[in-house]
């Protein structure tokens, strides 16, 4: 699975790319937006590392802070993004979150682990940090498109 995962990642990372060759504007979204999509990418950040950490009360309280933090990271994007190809991807990642955040509902889960102020505190700087790490040098290089303030 996780070597279909990564087959799969790449082929979006690469279809996007080829997407953005040709535009199509939908829409131009205000430069304000920008910081909207900021900030939820920081969220999305911190629930990420929220969902992979130790216990935490973000986990135990939002129980999917994975999906959650997805939903904002395309949410975000979208906001900011106003062509065919970034509605297309970021639209389908916002459906996705939304299709499973309703079908984990019906779920019953397990107790969540006894949430310690150590676990909130790693979520929330570990989450930060990789944030700023990647919006700052990665960003660009990686995805072609530099984060701007």
């Amino acid at each position: 699975y996780t070597v279909i995962s990564i087959i799969g990642l790449v082929l979006i990372v690469w279809g996007y790319g080829q997407a953005r060759q040709s535009p199509v504007e939908i829409w131009l979204p205000p430069p304000a937006l920008r910081h909207l999509t900021s900030l939820f990418t920081l969220l999305a950040f911190i629930l990420l590392a929220a969902a992979h950490g130790p216990g935490n009360h973000i986990r135990s309280s939002l129980r999917h802070p994975m999906t959650i933090g997805v939903l904002l990271w395309a949410l975000g994007h979208l906001l900011a993004n106003g062509m065919l190809a970034d509605i297309t991807l970021f639209g389908s990642f916002l459906l996705w979150a939304l299709l499973v955040l309703r079908a984990a509902r019906r779920r019953k889960l397990p107790p969540p682990a006894a949430p310690k102020m150590a676990g909130n505190l790693s979520a929330v700087v570990g989450g930060a940090l990789v944030w700023a790490v990647f919006a700052i040098w990665l960003h660009g290089p990686l995805i072609g498109v530099a984060v701007t303030p």
